[in-house]
C-alpha cells in the first residue's frame, strides 16, 4: 500500500469490505479466494492490485469521480429537483 499515493491509499482506507470484494470479483478474482479474506487482506490484496497496475479505475474527462457525481452547483440538477 505504501507504492500508492495519498490519495489512492484513503480511498482504499475508506471502502468497505463489500465494496473491497466487488472490486477484487470485477478484477477476476474468485470468490472462493475472496471471502476467507479479513479486512487488512481485503485491502491490502486490492492494494496491491491497483499498485500493480492490474486495474484501472474509469477514467472521465475530468478523473475517476467526474462520472458518478454531477457538479455541485450545477443550475439545471437544482432546477429539476426543485421541479421534483
Amino acid at each position: 500500500m505504501e507504492s500508492l499515493n495519498e490519495q489512492q491509499q484513503e480511498q482504499i482506507r475508506k471502502m468497505n469490505d463489500d465494496r473491497l470484494r466487488d472490486n477484487l470479483r470485477k478484477a477476476g478474482m474468485p470468490d472462493a479466494a475472496i471471502v476467507p479474506l479479513d479486512r487488512p487482506s481485503l485491502s491490502a490484496t486490492w492494494a496491491e492490485l491497483v499498485a500493480t497496475g492490474r486495474y484501472k479505475p474509469p477514467q472521465g474527462p475530468q478523473g475517476p469521480t467526474a462520472l458518478a457525481m454531477p457538479p455541485l452547483g450545477d443550475p439545471d440538477l437544482k432546477k429539476r429537483r426543485l421541479d421534483f
